[in-house]
């Protein structure tokens, strides 16, 4: 498990950089060089009276690729959290593996004191394991229910990731085939058009990118509650309180105490 862990740490953290880089390159180099086209000499405009159309659209395009890089600034402050997410739904599956293995052991088939023993303590051991089983149980579905719940989000959260370097790459694809596009004059309207149309529409998937996160965000927190909802079952746990083992019923073995034990062997 813990070979696991640490392959999906490194690749989730191979994929952290990558997304980092796209976007500083996109902020950091892209975005000015974008914002640069504004100021190119009037005289090298195919058409004169372009100016004022390719103003706005560089503006437009700005903007929209400000947008791309505040929404990728979210996504990179919450980096970690997949990783916590991860680790700590592996965790809840070794609580539940562990309370498995407390459930098995108390299972009747599992122990000997009912084909071994016989009379009131036996009875009364018999009564109690049963509560004892069924908390455990009931700990078990919860511990489930929060493994489950962590794992699907960190997973959900990871997709979402590479989505996200899908898009920065595929923006500064554009912004680059544009920018080439601009500077040699012949190709200005072919660059207007992916700035204008292509640029904002990448932003647009970003922004429904984030969306989905909250709403995956929201899921999971019904998973969150329905494990409250099973840890705080009273039916399960008298007053909130783990079933009382009350060993005094069953703890008398002696037989020189002036009364029976209330234990017999079996034959």
């Amino acid at each position: 498990m813990a070979d696991e862990i640490r392959e999906f740490v490194d690749t989730y953290e191979r994929l952290l950089v990558k997304v980092r880089e796209q976007h500083a390159k996109l902020r950091d180099e892209l975005i000015p060089q974008v914002a640069s086209l504004a100021t190119m000499p009037i005289d090298l405009l195919p058409v004169p009276g372009m100016k004022p159309l390719i103003e706005d659209t560089i503006r437009r395009a700005v903007q929209s690729l400000q947008d791309v890089v505040a929404r990728a600034d979210v996504f990179l402050m919450s980096g970690v959290v997949v990783i916590r997410l991860y680790v700590n739904g592996r965790d809840w599956v070794l609580v539940n593996t562990t309370l498995s293995a407390v459930a098995g052991n108390l299972r009747p088939e599992n122990r000997s004191v009912p084909t071994r023993w016989r009379g009131r303590a036996a009875e009364a051991y018999e009564q109690v394991v049963a509560g004892q089983v069924a908390a455990v149980a009931q700990l078990r579905v919860a511990a489930s229910s929060i493994g489950y719940a962590l794992h699907w989000l960190a997973m959900s959260i990871l997709t979402f990731y590479v989505t996200l370097l899908a898009l920065l790459l595929q923006t500064c694809a554009v912004v680059v085939g544009a920018f080439l596009a601009f500077t040699s004059v012949v190709g200005i309207p072919g660059a207007l058009l992916a700035l204008g149309t292509a640029i904002p529409a990448i932003a647009a998937e970003v922004g429904a990118l984030m969306t989905t996160v909250v709403e995956c965000y929201a899921r999971a927190r019904t998973f969150f509650q329905d494990m409250r909802a099973k840890a705080l079952d009273m039916s399960t746990f008298p007053n909130g309180n783990w079933p009382n083992p009350d060993p005094a019923r069953y703890n008398d073995a002696t037989v020189r105490d002036g009364d029976p034990s209330d234990w017999t062997v079996t034959s």
